[in-house]
């Protein structure tokens, strides 16, 4: 999203990672423009525009839990597992996480704006300034829109000031219902807090294998959030500096790897240098997108590396920075090298 006047460029969304079809579609970068909003003829001044106060106690929240997969699998008739989690680089502290039936495929993400904004902030998002079409669903939260946009079914709960959305893509090979996207909302708002605050984490066991100097190089700042999710052949970690963020996914499945490397086929991405071995490894980056690398080791191994600088970007086309090839230098080492 460029901003003019030669403000910075701060992307609400990472890219969909390459093994991934619905990740990026659940972050919220219109609340993050209403959230910025102002002026004297603001739509988001006057009656509804002050955050609502919490005087309750902060409860940290894990997004993950809001929604148990046993219930998840229950009302939507099919087993689904927790198949990804990041946070989000937002102005708003947001967390999301991924249920799917295999990793690379997840079929619904719960995502948490945690923070406090205001009913204006939240009508003017997903209401019909937003656009499109969006539908009123009564008894369900303060407020409750959703959303049909393309192939992409989102339904957005405003509930103690903060946000709660769901985002699934319609599959008429197994698709999710309204009614069953409306029940599983209704789980994780009963299970939200008053006052709700992202759970504070640590990196785990692969994770703390990266150097925190380079992750602060490549972000712009000491990162504050941090988590750690294995999924079988994948392991992806996540650290935040809001609003910046990183998320390293390491991918093992050498089908999932070959695939990706058949699609860099196209003209998209350009190779490099400086961060791995090339004899046995490949790093990629996108030509039209910042803050990204792919590093593919043979055909066994696969890291996506995902950086939005605390600071923005300045240029969406800028070329890899220092900081991103210290990461990806230390993401080879504790992540692809054998010890």
């Amino acid at each position: 999203m460029a901003v003019a006047d030669g403000a910075l460029v701060f992307r609400a969304l990472g890219r969909v990672p390459v093994g991934r079809l619905l990740v990026g579609v659940a972050l919220t970068p219109v609340l993050l423009s209403a959230v910025a909003c102002g002026g004297p003829e603001s739509p988001l001044e006057g009656p509804g525009a002050t955050p609502l106060k919490r005087s309750s106690p902060a409860v940290p929240v894990d997004v993950c839990e809001l929604v148990p997969e046993s219930r998840l699998s229950q009302i939507l008739e099919r087993d689904l597992d927790v198949v990804g989690f990041a946070y989000g680089p937002s102005q708003v502290a947001t967390a999301r996480c991924e249920f799917g039936d295999t990793f690379d495929r997840p079929v619904l993400t719960v995502q948490l704006a945690a923070d406090a904004v205001a009913p204006v902030v939240f009508q003017h998002a997903y209401g019909e300034a937003a656009g499109g079409d969006p539908v009123l669903v009564r008894r369900l939260g303060d407020r409750a829109l959703l959303r049909t946009e393309g192939d992409v079914q989102s339904l957005h709960v405003f509930a103690h000031g903060s946000v709660l959305s769901l985002t699934t893509v319609v599959d008429p090979t197994g698709p999710i219902t309204r009614q069953a996207l409306v029940q599983t909302a209704e789980v994780a708002v009963g299970r939200l807090p008053a006052n709700p605050v992202l759970t504070q984490t640590t990196p785990g066991r692969r994770c703390r294998l990266v150097d925190t100097a380079a992750i602060a190089s490549a972000l712009g700042a000491r990162p504050t959030l941090a988590s750690e999710f294995g999924s079988g052949r994948e392991v992806t970690c996540s650290w935040a500096g809001p609003p910046g963020s990183v998320v390293v996914t390491l991918h093992t499945d050498p089908a999932l790897v070959q695939r990706a490397q058949h699609r860099l086929a196209k003209p998209t991405h350009t190779r490099v240098d400086g961060i791995a071995p090339p004899r046995t490894t490949a790093v990629w980056s996108s030509l039209d997108e910042a803050g990204d690398l792919l590093i593919f080791k043979d055909t066994e191994a696969m890291v996506e590396i995902t950086v939005i600088p605390t600071a923005g970007f300045a240029d969406e086309d800028i070329e890899t920075t220092p900081g991103e090839r210290a990461l990806g230098r230390s993401v080879w080492v504790s992540l692809l090298t054998p010890a």
